[in-house]
């Protein structure tokens, strides 16, 4: 009945609004719908935690490859599982390394031609992490967070080797690295445009040259200043703990009138710019931001963003707030249930640092 009633196009475009756990029970209904599910396009940008390995079967690893998976954590993992991944998963571009404490399951790091981004956390290594990273020159983006014993010696060395890096998270709990062995690093990652560093704030401030950066107001400038040298082509754009006046996102939405996906995470409470969204970004495809107690009427007033395909409220659990609950609903009922609402509990990056969840 499926088969013949609706093409396969529908079919897929609606089963994209579906959680992972939803996907999961549909699969079970038939080979028809299994097959449907497993397609590349329902799994773009998913993240699939392996552990525990000696129980997936053969048909999990090939549902994978169907799924075209590109980024997974690994926890725990011993040599003959690693060795696994890497003949059943050799097209990863993202890997994050888990409790992982045998330095030679880093070796098999260089099976993997298409890595891009790699997080290393909560291991506990010895000597030898250098050489394992060596290989990996084609690395963009290198996340190191509570890797405890290696000497930091070695992973300034590793780090310098990887000269195509874009991102570089360093989080560890010692001193900082000496500013001439930090400046000597940071020579070596000519493309570095994000840099995060965590170091405990025991051992006094940093040298006011440290990061050789002109000096700037403690506040920050105003948003609107920024929103003015955003490009008119801009399609995504993320604001983390800003302070969003009206007259900023007013700015933003004559900047880049046709922004599809906008991260918003305020950190102020007065959030009557909110209902102003749907006549500033009318294209948006998708919304996070925080709830922060705005009335009915003003979240209601996101149902008139007509292209919208999901919202994030990065604030809000309705298992626990019934009344968020009863809004969620009412939002849904107006956008005739075209609209995903979803809240921050589902949305927990688990391949990323653990110290962006603070």
């Amino acid at each position: 009945m499926a088969r013949t009633l609706l093409p396969e196009e529908i079919w897929l475009h609606v089963f994209q609004y579906l959680s992972a756990t939803d996907k999961g029970h549909v699969r079970t209904c038939c080979k028809h719908f299994k097959r449907l599910i497993d397609h590349h396009s329902l799994w773009r940008g998913d993240v699939v935690v392996l552990k525990a390995m000696s129980s997936y079967s053969r048909m999990y690893w090939n549902a994978l490859r169907r799924r075209r998976i590109r980024s997974v954590v690994v926890q725990k993992a011993s040599l003959k599982e690693w060795k696994l991944i890497a003949a059943s998963l050799p097209s990863l571009r993202s890997i994050t390394v888990d409790l992982c404490n045998d330095v030679a399951g880093f070796a098999f790091l260089r099976h993997f031609a298409e890595l891009e981004k790699l997080v290393i956390r909560r291991c506990r290594l010895p000597t030898g992490l250098a050489g394992m990273l060596a290989p990996l020159s084609q690395l963009t983006h290198l996340c190191i967070c509570e890797v405890h014993c290696v000497p930091r010696s070695e992973i300034v060395s590793a780090v310098s080797r990887l000269s195509n890096l874009t991102v570089l998270h360093y989080h560890e709990g010692n001193a900082p690295i000496p500013r001439q062995t930090f400046h000597d690093m940071l020579r070596c990652l000519p493309n570095l445009t994000e840099l995060s560093l965590k170091f405990w704030t025991m051992f006094g401030s940093l040298p006011d040259n440290y990061f050789s950066l002109q000096k700037t107001s403690p506040e920050g400038y105003p948003l609107s200043i920024y929103a003015q040298s955003l490009p008119v082509t801009l399609k995504c754009l993320t604001l983390t703990r800003v302070m969003a006046e009206p007259e900023a996102l007013r700015i933003i939405g004559k900047a880049v009138p046709g922004l599809q996906h906008f991260h918003l995470d305020q950190c102020s409470s007065h959030c009557s710019s909110i209902k102003e969204i749907p006549k500033l970004f009318p294209l948006l495809q998708t919304l996070n931001l925080r709830y922060l107690n705005v009335t009915e009427e003003e979240f209601l007033k996101l149902s008139e963003l007509q292209k919208m395909k999901k919202l994030v409220i990065l604030d809000a659990h309705p298992a626990s707030t019934p009344y968020m609950s009863q809004l969620i609903s009412k939002l849904r009922v107006k956008t005739n249930y075209r609209m995903q609402v979803i809240t921050a509990r589902d949305t927990i990056d688990p391949a990323a640092c653990y110290c962006s969840l603070y």
